[in-house]
């Protein structure tokens, strides 16, 4: 051999220098460690928040238990989609609860899906390595990426931030189910590129696809997609195009029947209104619970003028009728392009997308390690453009649904699946120069990033371990010994109908909202005679009680507290009967 040649060993011998090789088995120790801080952080977290409600989550308890009682005409909803529901309403109705471990249950659903999610990632990440092969193809031109020790900690680090820092368990919506849904399609997107590919993977490709449209009406759309992509990825094998037309039988399987049972209860073709009606609420300012206009098919009834009060007794049922199904309410209503709102939606989008990027308290740490990794390349502009070449099946879809997004409505928990792919495309973006000092860069910088992630995660998911149940659980036991039983029919005067306004408080009591006043402070103002006529109006629409959490209750007579917090109930029916002597 010439003295002066230079031969580059094995890329599959190579490791970086004091890590480990990059085979599974080396890097177990990690994985194992990984799931348990994941599983660890992600319990702490849901017991943490045990307590906490939103208003999405009322809606889709109801439904799971429509669904439970057959009754398809509650159940059917093109705002809400079923798959969340089915799988709180089989907890719910199979283990049965006290009204005070109600909502603990819902975010033990919301736990188990995490670990779930956490599953699928790990079968999306393994299928990412396998493809990228990032360290032995680099290390081929004495180049150094991601090892693959680092990638399984840099990949579980990403889930977990993903997953309790952007979504969190705090919430009952079904933002983890899609992010789980979308490791598994992405992973299986992977494995379709391998030559061996079966047709097993393309059909299981569409029925993922299938239930993530059954898990979020956004899915519909961005099913077609994923395929589209692989179809253009795949242009010249005629044979792999019949696999994609497969997947998009079973796809077809999956959602024609639920995209069929919502267009005959609309009339109209639908996949699902939640995109049009947010649409309307963000950018066309529609009030989201009592929408007005003449084109409104089903507005919602005024009982009482000043204040003004609705009532909304029927036909939708449900713990608080106008978020039960905000189809029914806002039908007639079209969303209409306005450039001025448009252009404020598209730049809280934007804001809200840098702040998970460039906050200390979402993902900045991801964000310092990245920049410090690629511009310790000569050439930046080298990593980034081989991060956009690697994986345009995951890369395209993501981008589009964060910008779908952005021009309609953002929060973190809703991009937080396709913001973790896109980190793992930058992070494969990475390759310098091979030496040791390079090798302990990318060593500390993924280390870094790990106990940097560890560290939020742990601060955020136990500061509230201790957190008492709040006000609106113990107003539900109080509720009881008051006469209200399941399936009252309630009125409240709030701010606002969810947190301490009422639903909360009447999910757990299993009343029913068919009222509501939503000025309290005019309601209980000097005139005891406004107060008065305000409570018979509820009355004659059928409510039995009347709610309040405000803490100007108290001008008529009849009402009383209820529990320790700021609650206070009148019965309207004694009211009634007093008025009447």
């Amino acid at each position: 051999m010439d003295k002066g040649t230079q031969v580059a060993p094995e890329p599959s011998a190579l490791s970086s220098e004091g890590a480990p090789r990059a085979g599974r088995g080396s890097t177990i120790w990690i994985r194992v460690g990984a799931w348990v801080v994941a599983v660890s952080v992600g319990a702490a977290q849901a017991w943490a928040t045990r307590f906490t409600m939103n208003p999405d989550g009322i809606s889709y308890l109801d439904i799971g238990d429509a669904y439970w009682r057959h009754d398809w005409h509650n159940a059917i909803n093109a705002y809400w989609s079923p798959l969340y529901s089915w799988i709180l309403g089989l907890f719910i109705n199979v283990i049965k609860p006290t009204p005070y471990w109600e909502y603990p249950l819902a975010h033990l659903v919301n736990f188990l899906i995490y670990v779930a999610a956490l599953g699928c990632f790990e079968f999306f990440l393994a299928a990412f390595i396998s493809q990228h092969q990032v360290q032995s193809k680099l290390l081929a031109d004495r180049e150094i990426g991601i090892p693959s020790w680092a990638w399984w900690l840099t990949g579980y680090s990403v889930f977990a931030s993903s997953a309790l820092l952007l979504i969190t368990l705090a919430l009952v919506t079904p933002d983890m189910c899609v992010m789980a849904l979308v490791f598994l399609v992405s992973g299986l997107l992977l494995r379709t590129r391998k030559k061996n590919a079966t047709r097993t993977t393309f059909v299981l490709l569409g029925v993922v696809l299938g239930v993530g449209y059954l898990a979020k009406a956004v899915m519909f759309p961005l099913a077609f997609l994923f395929l589209l992509t692989l179809i253009v990825q795949i242009s010249g094998d005629a044979k792999q195009r019949r696999e994609v037309a497969l997947a998009l039988f079973a796809f077809a399987l999956i959602a024609a029947p639920f995209v069929l049972v919502l267009s005959v209860q609309k009339g109209r073709f639908t996949f699902g209104d939640s995109g049009r009606i947010t649409y309307e609420i963000f950018l066309n300012k529609v009030a989201v619970f009592t929408p007005t206009g003449s084109a409104l098919a089903h507005p919602v009834r005024i009982i009482f003028t000043d204040p003004i009060a609705h009532e909304f007794r029927q036909p939708i049922d449900g713990t608080y009728p106008p978020w039960y199904d905000p189809s029914y309410w806002h039908e007639g209503l079209a969303p209409r392009f306005d450039f001025t709102s448009e252009l404020r939606i598209l730049a809280f989008g934007c804001a809200t997308n840098l702040f998970i990027i460039g906050s200390v308290f979402q993902q900045l740490n991801f964000t310092v390690g990245l920049f410090l990794l690629y511009f310790a390349n000569p050439s930046p502009w080298a990593c980034f453009k081989s991060a956009l070449k690697g994986s345009p099946l995951l890369l395209i879809p993501a981008i589009i649904a964060i910008g779908a997004y952005v021009c309609v409505y953002t929060e973190p928990r809703y991009v937080a699946p396709f913001v973790a792919v896109l980190w793992m495309i930058a992070f494969a973006g990475v390759h310098l120069h091979h030496s040791a000092g390079m090798t302990r860069l990318v060593s500390t910088v993924v280390i870094g990033i790990a106990i940097t992630t560890a560290a939020s995660l742990f601060s955020r998911s136990v500061r509230d371990w201790r957190q008492p149940p709040p006000d609106y659980v113990q107003a539900a036991e109080a509720f009881r010994n008051n006469g209200v039983d399941p399936g009252a029919k309630i009125a409240v005067i709030s701010d606002q109908p969810f947190d301490r306004g009422g639903a909360f408080v009447a999910r757990l009591a299993g009343a029913k909202i068919i009222a509501q006043a939503i000025e309290p402070s005019r309601v209980f103002g000097k005139d005891r005679k406004r107060e008065d006529e305000v409570l018979k109006a509820f009355a004659n629409a059928g409510a039995r009680f009347a709610l309040t959490d405000s803490i100007m209750a108290g001008l008529e007579p009849c009402w009383h507290k209820v529990g320790t917090g700021p609650y206070s109930l009148c019965a309207l029916d004694a009211l009634t009967l007093r008025t009447n002597d």
